[in-house]
């Protein structure tokens, strides 16, 4: 007992000098607490989920080999000898992907809302291209299979779990950043009552919170911030995963509320490769020469967790404020707390 309760305060410690950076602590932590929860409640309905929808058309491409080499056809798609089943049409499948993240409502009137969040949830190419690989795995220029966007539909995510038609108004890809422009409802959400902050400077051992909404739930949790050299960025112990992109991260300032400091990017993931056997197999049963014609290579993202990189405040700022004369053309006037001063 003695062991837990020296762990208890020892954090208690670190808590309180944390917050005595920004301004002067209350002297009882537990007051303090309450007030963490009280500002995470205001916070939670300015919090909405995003997703987009996409369509692809899968072509998949078969092809005749002689003495083990591709053969040249310039009326081939590929530029290669289909088999005989291909030269006509080409294996066509259907496929729907689904892409989940969160953001944070910083305008609303009585039209539409407009939502921050992540810009690589709704950035997907018009064309994805797959092609054999040689002897040494490296990747050649027959086209083995492609995929071809067929439709893209965007949604914010009200607070009853309501899909909410939305569209893009600014997309910045390298910043990976999002302005979203969903119909008001009540039920989305309300514009955060508290402020960016701009005039706090991210340091070692910052404690944060974050939102994200993974398999459409909102979920809050927390971690400490770790500074890393890639400007613009931060990294936060965070357990995150696939719904937290765009995920905003606070820090709580004692007379201010929770202030923004980032939004959540993304989360190192490693490649697993497999041969997916076919369909109707039960575990466990073992693969014969006629099931492989049926097998496909499979690849999955395994989740590094622990580590999330997270876009900063300062990147944000300049993000809104590239995007002011574009808003206010379509008469979105953001609040000025949202610009850098």
């Amino acid at each position: 007992m003695k062991k837990y309760l020296l762990v208890l305060i020892s954090s208690l410690q670190l808590w309180n000098c944390s917050s005595s950076q920004q301004s002067v602590a209350p002297h009882n932590s537990h007051i303090f607490s309450l007030k963490v929860q009280e500002a995470l409640r205001e916070v939670v309905p300015s919090v909405v989920g995003v997703a987009a929808l996409f369509s692809y058309r899968h072509e998949i491409f078969n092809h005749q080999l002689r003495n083990g080499q591709f053969v040249p056809d310039s009326s081939s798609p590929t530029g290669f000898l289909l088999s005989p089943a291909d030269k006509k049409s080409s294996n066509r499948e259907q496929e729907t992907q689904k892409v989940n993240g969160v953001g944070l409502v910083l305008y609303r009137d009585e039209r539409r809302a407009v939502i921050l969040t992540n810009a690589h949830i709704f950035l997907k190419p018009d064309t994805i291209n797959s092609y054999y690989r040689d002897k040494t795995n490296r990747l050649g220029q027959v086209l083995q299979a492609r995929a071809i966007k067929a439709s893209a539909n965007f949604f914010a995510i009200g607070q009853s779990n309501q899909f909410l038609a939305a569209e893009i108004i600014h997309a910045d890809a390298k910043l990976d950043l999002a302005l979203l422009a969903a119909a008001a409802s009540p039920m989305l959400g309300v514009v955060f009552p508290f402020e960016p902050a701009y005039a706090h400077q991210l340091d070692w051992g910052d404690f944060a919170y974050v939102f994200g909404y993974p398999r459409e739930v909102r979920q809050v949790t927390s971690g400490l911030v770790s500074k890393i050299s890639n400007p613009g960025s931060f990294v936060l112990d965070v357990v995150a995963r696939q719904g937290y992109s765009g995920g905003p991260v606070f820090v709580v300032h004692p007379e201010k509320g929770l202030q923004l400091v980032g939004v959540v990017r993304g989360v190192p993931v490693n490649k697993l490769s497999y041969v997916a056997p076919p369909a109707g197999l039960s575990a466990g049963q073992f693969l014969v020469p006629e099931d492989w014609p049926t097998s496909s290579a499979q690849e999955i993202d395994l989740i590094d967790y622990g580590t999330t990189y997270a876009i900063s405040i300062e990147v944000i700022g300049k993000f809104l404020k590239s995007s002011e004369k574009l808003l206010e053309r379509q008469g979105i006037i953001l609040d000025a707390k949202f610009f850098p001063r």
